[in-house]
């Protein structure tokens, strides 16, 4: 209420602009513009302006001559309708003003009340994943907002009934694509899908797809029609479809290089065959028929030989039996037509089957050896040079033996010409190399080769520089093989047969070779063909799915079992400690102190000074972060011990740790790479007694874990690895 007492008067007469209005009550007077309104007893002071007016009163903020909202003058004249000026504009939707125009402190910039961000607000906020407004689950976004309800997303949705979600929507990895537990199952092996034992299969490798292909054979009772692959580590066979050659045996296959094709020709099946078929990068085979202006082609007929000829872009077939005669016709073939090739000024090789022949790179020609000449075996060598035939100069008295039924193939590394098997006087299992003017023996008989045997396939793998040899008939035992021997640079290696796989065994150790991809298998116990337990001291690596037993040269570790075993990713090899061997009296004792390193092809003896005592049944891993091997523990042959010991790659280092685990034996340890330890568990102590306790070694010192109530169960002789996936250990 607008008034003056009366000791204001003289300041009001003397210093005030404005006149004082009325007498209000006994000694008050209202301001000019007020007026004195009488209310029941009391009287007060009144504006008597108007807001609408244009005129912009005393107590008006504004006045814009109307009585309208959102034109920049509320329609009561007390607001200029500016967010921040703490009046609250209701009628154009403020919610609050608080005199500024900064946000979070509970009135926004543009006057709206600030609510702390919550999940149910529609809002997804930064530590939300999503917001929809409520906090009900199943409808996409989860009652915390921290979820989309989809399994494969990494968290666990109780809610919905998720039991697991482990980021991905794969099955058999643990948690199903349906986010439930899977039962964890072991399966076994699967072996490659191994070709049935035959003869008379041909052989030839597709180099642009770097794969060998094999077709065909006699198993005994039928000829064969099946289709198989080897791509350097096992073999898969082509699903069988109509269109494909009939079944057959001795036939011929070469790859044809400038059509990027595999070419197949005759072959026997009850009649003498003289079809043509090819077989491209799809997998499929097709009939191709000659286009001879002349209609003449190759009469059908059982053991020719034929190769490519690069130089002229053409298959070059001889020889071979129609079940009338022998043959020493030539042939070439272009891709869609024959052309009979007869020299007019040389003389011909003899009429042969059975030969073997293979095209010398270096020397371009074609070179032809042996073969059934005339009701007996012939050692020739004749060689076509693509205008004519002449028989080679033989330099030197040690030479292959006469045979048929021989395989040979050309090696571009060696850069020449390879010759294996055959049926010969000397029952020769030598393979042997020609350069054109000596033979010279190329890798000599071994315990570690392959059986003496004809009618095997041949083919080089210039991809992975290896002859490869399949099946055939063994003379030794005359029964048909299966088995896969590749030939490279450290000799034969026995790479897939129904036999190849170790044997039975106990107490073997094996590693994962991470550089290789690999698995690497040595020793144990197993039975002897008599029946008696015995050490083992073989060495077996799986790749894939298929085991190799390689052909070792030079010294190797002693037979034994309960030996440790760990791969240096660093030093890219396999360290071998310890293990118990057989004494004189064929007792299991612990073997000497030495360390044994594995490099991928062979083993070497590092003899040191320093090193673990003889022990077996210790425990061994790699520590990636620290790059050395860790060993505990084992049994020296009377007691259990617990000293550890590192290596270096170089030399062993004891480390005196403060608290350790108690001596043991028959424990595991696994290498936890997300957390940077080794983790050791169980054992057997020196009362023989089974532990369960878990510990842990971060490089310096063992650490005691925490043993949770669902602990394992005390235990001894068990397993344990890492799983990388998962990023736990797994026992």
């Amino acid at each position: 209420m607008k008034y003056y007492r009366p000791e204001l008067i003289v300041c009001l007469l003397v210093s005030c602009v404005e006149t004082p209005g009325e007498q209000c009550g006994d000694d008050r007077y209202c301001l000019a513009g007020y007026q004195c309104v009488t209310t029941g007893e009391q009287q007060q002071c009144v504006f008597s302006g108007t807001c609408g007016d244009g005129a912009k009163d005393l107590d008006e903020v504004c006045d814009d001559g109307n009585r309208v909202n959102g034109d920049g003058c509320s329609f009561n004249c007390l607001s200029d309708e500016t967010c921040g000026n703490s009046y609250v504009d209701t009628n154009i939707g403020e919610q609050c003003d608080d005199g500024n125009s900064a946000d979070n402190d509970g009135c926004s910039f543009d006057c709206q009340l600030e609510i702390a961000p919550a999940c149910g607000d529609g809002n997804t906020d930064d530590d939300e994943v999503c917001d929809d407004g409520n906090q009900n689950s199943g409808d996409g976004c989860s009652s915390n907002c921290l979820s989309d309800e989809i399994c494969g997303n990494g968290y666990v949705d109780t809610d919905i009934d998720e039991l697991c979600d482990d980021g991905n929507s794969e099955d058999n990895d643990g948690c199903s694509s349906e986010c439930v537990p899977e039962v964890q199952v072991w399966r076994e092996g699967i072996r490659s899908d191994l070709p049935t034992p035959r003869w008379g299969g041909a052989m030839a490798y597709d180099s642009s797809n770097q794969r060998i292909v094999l077709f065909g054979g006699f198993d005994g009772g039928i000829e064969l029609d099946d289709t198989r692959i080897w791509n350097g580590s096992a073999w898969t066979s082509i699903a069988s479809s109509s269109m494909r050659p009939p079944a057959r045996t001795d036939h011929v296959m070469v790859y044809d290089i400038a059509r990027e094709q595999i070419f197949l020709f005759g072959g026997f099946n009850g009649s003498f065959l003289n079809d043509v078929w090819v077989f491209d990068e799809t997998n499929r085979w097709r009939e191709v028929t000659p286009t001879e202006s002349n209609d003449k082609s190759p009469s059908g007929r059982w053991g020719a030989a034929a190769v490519y000829d690069p130089e002229r872009k053409e298959v070059v077939l001889f020889g071979g039996y129609d079940g009338d005669r022998l043959l020493n016709d030539t042939w070439a073939w272009d891709g869609t037509a024959w052309e009979e090739i007869v020299p007019i000024d040389s003389v011909l090789p003899p009429a042969r089957t059975d030969h073997s022949m293979a095209y010398d790179q270096k020397r371009e020609r074609v070179v032809v050896f042996g073969g059934f000449v005339a009701a007996a075996d012939n050692g020739e060598i004749w060689e076509w040079d693509g205008t004519e035939w002449y028989q080679a100069e033989i330099q030197g008295s040690d030479t292959p033996t006469p045979r048929y039924a021989a395989a040979m193939v050309y090696d571009p590394r060696r850069e020449q010409v390879l010759l294996f098997g055959g049926d010969s006087l000397d029952e020769d299992k030598r393979v042997w190399q020609w350069d054109g003017r000596i033979w010279q023996e190329a890798v000599p008989e071994s315990d570690h080769s392959p059986s003496l045997r004809i009618d095997h396939a041949i083919a080089y793998d210039s991809a992975r520089e290896q002859t490869v040899v399949f099946g055939g008939l063994d003379l030794e035992d005359g029964n048909l093989r299966d088995d896969t021997w590749e030939l490279g640079s450290d000799g034969w290696i026995l790479a897939d047969s129904s036999d190849l796989t170790p044997s039975s065994r106990t107490g073997h150790r094996m590693v994962y070779d991470t550089i290789d991809q690999q698995i690497i298998l040595f020793g144990g116990q197993g039975y002897n063909e008599y029946g008696d337990l015995t050490m083992l001291g073989d060495t077996w690596v799986r790749k894939g799915e298929t085991w190799t037993l390689p052909s070792l040269d030079g010294a190797s570790p002693a037979p034994r079992t309960g030996h440790a075993m760990a791969y240096d990713s660093k030093r890219e090899q396999v360290v071998l400690f310890g293990g118990d061997c057989e004494d004189g009296e064929q007792k299991a004792s612990p073997c000497d102190d030495t360390t044994w390193l594995w490099d991928g092809a062979s083993w070497h003896l590092f003899d040191l000074n320093a090193e673990p005592s003889p022990r077996s049944n210790h425990a061994m891993v790699y520590d990636s972060q620290r790059e050395q091997i860790v060993l505990f523990g084992g049994f020296d042959g009377t007691d259990p011990v617990g000293d550890t010991w590192t290596w270096n790659g170089n030399s062993w280092d004891r480390k005196m740790a403060g608290s350790s685990p108690s001596p043991r034996q028959g424990h595991a340890m696994a290498y936890d790479v997300e957390r940077g330890c080794v983790v050791l568990f169980g054992g057997l102590d020196a009362n023989n007694a089974a532990l369960n306790d878990t510990w842990q070694w971060n490089g310096e010192e063992w650490l005691q874990a925490v043993t949770e109530d669902n602990s394992p169960f005390s235990r001894y002789g068990h397993a344990m690895a890492y799983d990388a996936k998962r990023k736990r250990v797994v026992l």
